[in-house]
């Protein structure tokens, strides 16, 4: 028979197998992902067939459309045509400059690095020729492979919280909020190879949970070969002295550009520089550009919003140009210094601020660059459990369902910009409070909200509950 409760025993509602689902914050979080985001997506598809809104695929009808391609395939190109057409035509041109042909003078949209044609080479050199259905196959594959890492991250996070036992609620709840994340479902239906890098970035950032530093550099460089924007990932590694993941990402990267280098010629690689400075000068205008420089543009009617142009940029407007510098530079400066002055730095969470920081502050971000955030709002919303019970905690989750109501979904204007920036605020906030520090490999500091219990005032419950938690420290435990 058990004695009176001690001061070292946890209180029965705190206790993990004990938790309710039904009273955590989370179980909210779940309903609105899995019940009221179909309803408001089907409410603003039926807005737009009413034209109270403008026409525009929400993320119902763009799962309706993976599901259903599956066998005869289909042959949307947005990024996949440009990187075909340049592939040809460097084959077609040896030695010759294709940024200054296809993008100065023929005014074609290859924004990409030849680092990206890579893959297209090695498959010409085992003859293998791909099109535009192959690679969109490809595409689908990778959404359900991101879907599935969503799962498993979620399972590792829910090790971590009081509510273990609700883990598989949970992982499917995620991964079909991940499944409708409209900048995923929208990259595969415009063909585009960011469903790739979503997919790389995801994996990226179960290895950095699991405290595999060089495997998470080894995938970030990968991304990088294909969006340079994230080579500031290196940066961030050096000034945390991760070492592990700096010299993984040096590695692919310097091997990618040398394979460049060979494959395409210095000048070419040279001429990719005045490409870059020529997108940062103007951005582009067109709504889908969801940045502080999209917003600029349009709020200063630099071009058509409404319409894409292919072949042409707004015009190079000085209040654009320098709004775009200081508001980038402010945001890629927090993400990379403010972290290491409180106490998240190096930590999951601070992992994937600098992935979304880097993604905002691009002069073009596209809103199916957006990607990533499937995996920041996992993230995000594990971080918000691990705090205590208070307002404070209750405003996160308001905060972060209303990101995801405005990024999830199709709106008009910049609200995905806005969910997001609502979603940086946030991740912020846990970073600094050392939130989001769920990583195996290394022990937590001890701070605030850990008290240290002596083990022999532990009963078996609290003991394996520390072992689920901490391994390297079995007397820690959460308060609460």
């Amino acid at each position: 028979m058990r004695g009176p409760a001690t001061l070292a025993e946890p209180a029965r509602e705190i206790t993990p197998r004990r938790a309710p689902f039904v009273r955590s914050p989370l179980f909210v979080v779940c309903v609105v992902l899995v019940a009221l985001a179909p309803a408001l997506d089907a409410a603003l598809y039926a807005l737009g067939r009413l034209h109270a809104l403008p026409a525009h695929g929400q993320s119902l009808t763009l799962l309706y459309r993976w599901g259903t391609t599956w066998v005869g395939g289909f042959s949307a190109g947005d990024s996949w045509d440009v990187m075909i057409d340049a592939y040809r035509w460097l084959q077609a041109h040896p030695g010759g400059r294709i940024y200054e042909q296809l993008f100065f003078v023929e005014h074609t949209k290859f924004q990409y690095p030849l680092t990206s044609l890579l893959p297209f080479a090695l498959l010409s050199a085992a003859g293998v020729q791909v099109g535009q259905v192959g690679l969109n196959a490809a595409s689908q594959i990778a959404v359900a492979l991101d879907v599935l890492v969503a799962g498993w991250m979620t399972l590792r996070l829910a090790q971590a919280t009081p509510l273990r036992d609700a883990r598989w609620p949970l992982a499917i709840a995620f991964a079909l909020a991940t499944l409708l994340f409209y900048p995923l479902m929208r990259a595969l239906e415009l063909g585009q190879i960011q469903t790739g890098i979503d997919l790389l970035f995801a994996l990226a950032a179960c290895a950095w949970l699991g405290g595999r530093r060089a495997l998470a550099g080894v995938l970030i460089g990968l991304i990088c070969l294909l969006k340079p924007q994230f080579s500031l990932f290196f940066v961030w590694a050096l000034l945390r002295r991760e070492r592990g993941f700096a010299i993984a990402w040096l590695v692919v990267v310097a091997t990618g550009w040398l394979a460049a280098l060979g494959a395409f010629g210095v000048q070419n690689n040279v001429d990719y520089v005045a490409v870059l400075r020529a997108l940062s000068s103007t951005g582009e205008v067109y709504q889908a550009n969801q940045s502080v420089n999209g917003m600029l543009n349009r709020l200063l009617g630099t071009g058509d919003p409404f319409t894409w142009d292919a072949h042409g940029f707004p015009r190079v407007d000085p209040v654009v140009h320098i709004g775009t510098l200081v508001s980038s530079a402010a945001m890629i400066a927090a993400a990379l210094f403010v972290p290491r002055r409180g106490h998240g730095a190096s930590s999951f969470l601070d992992f994937l601020l600098a992935a979304l920081t880097f993604t905002i502050a691009s002069p073009i971000a596209w809103e199916h660059h957006y990607g990533i955030a499937s995996t920041v709002f996992i993230g995000a919303a594990f971080a918000l459990l691990r705090l205590r019970a208070s307002a404070a905690r209750v405003a996160g989750f308001v905060a972060l369902a209303a990101s995801y109501a405005l990024t999830a979904h199709w709106l008009p204007g910049s609200a995905l910009m806005v969910g997001a920036l609502i979603l940086l605020v946030l991740v912020h906030v846990l970073t600094f409070a050392d939130a989001g520090r769920f990583e195996s490999g290394g022990a937590p500091r001890r701070r605030r909200h850990l008290r240290v219990v002596p083990p022999m005032e532990t009963d078996g419950r609290s003991v394996a509950w520390g072992r689920q938690l901490f391994p390297p420290m079995r007397s820690l435990r959460l308060r609460g």
